[in-house]
C-alpha cells in the first residue's frame, strides 16, 4: 500500500522493496491512494495495481465515521488471497487496518519523523486521531530507519512489534550514472561559469 505512485522518496522506496520480493518469487498487488508514473515500475515486476479513494477517511469528523469508512473500503480492496500487507509511510495507516479487518498480518514502514497529530494537522478531525494512533499497536511489526524517528511514536508502540531497519539505495545505479556524466558539460547546461561554486544541498523535510 502506498499514498502514491510518483516519482518521490518513500514510494520509490516501495518499488525498491517490491522487486526484492519479487525476486524472491513473491507475487504483488499495490494499492495506492493515487495514480502515477510509478505504476508502470510495478507492471514491469508482474504486478497488479489498483487505485482507491480515502477521501472519506480525510473528511471523518468522528471515530465512528471513521470506523464505517475503514469498513467500506475494507470491502472494496480484497485481501482474501494476501500474504503480508506492506503500509508505507504514516500516510497509508488505513492499510493496517484493512489487514487487521481481514485477519493479515501486516508490517508498517515509518518514514515520517513527527508525531499523528502534527503530521495529520489541518488535515484531519482530531477527534479521529485515536484511530490512528492505535495503528501503530495494530501493526504486526512497526520498522523505523532510526532511533530518533522511533522517538516520536514511542506512546503508540506495543511492547514487542516494532524494530530498526536501516534504509537502502542503489548505489551501484547512481555509480553507473555518474560515470556517463561529464562534469564540464553538465556544469554548462547549468549556465554555470567555470569559476562559480556550486554548492548542493540534498536533504527532506
Amino acid at each position: 500500500f502506498t499514498h502514491n505512485l510518483s516519482h518521490e522518496g518513500a514510494p520509490l522506496f516501495l518499488v525498491e522493496l517490491a522487486r526484492e520480493y519479487r525476486s524472491a518469487g513473491a507475487r504483488l498487488h499495490v494499492v495506492s491512494a493515487s495514480d502515477g508514473p510509478l505504476a508502470a515500475a510495478y507492471h514491469k515486476l508482474g504486478a497488479t495495481h489498483q487505485i482507491v479513494s480515502t477521501r472519506r477517511l480525510q473528511q471523518s469528523l468522528e471515530n465512528r465515521d471513521m470506523q464505517q469508512a475503514l469498513a467500506d473500503l475494507a470491502r472494496e480492496v480484497d485481501l482474501g488471497a494476501t500474504d503480508l500487507v506492506v503500509a508505507n509511510t504514516l500516510s497509508v495507516w488505513w492499510a493496517v487496518h484493512l489487514a487487521k479487518h481481514a485477519g493479515k498480518p501486516s508490517l508498517f514502514y515509518l518514514h515520517e519523523s513527527t508525531t499523528p497529530a502534527t503530521f495529520y494537522l489541518g488535515h484531519m478531525s482530531p477527534r479521529t486521531l485515536p484511530v490512528i494512533e492505535s495503528t501503530f499497536r495494530l501493526a504486526g511489526c512497526v520498522s523505523f530507519l532510526t532511533e530518533s524517528t522511533r522517538s516520536y511514536y514511542r506512546p503508540w508502540l506495543g511492547r514487542d512489534n516494532h524494530g530498526i531497519n536501516p534504509g537502502w539505495i542503489d548505489v551501484a545505479a547512481i555509480d553507473s550514472q555518474l560515470a556517463k556524466l561529464d562534469r564540464s558539460t553538465l556544469r554548462h547546461s547549468l549556465g554555470l561559469h567555470p569559476d562559480t561554486r556550486l554548492v548542493v544541498n540534498v536533504g527532506s523535510v
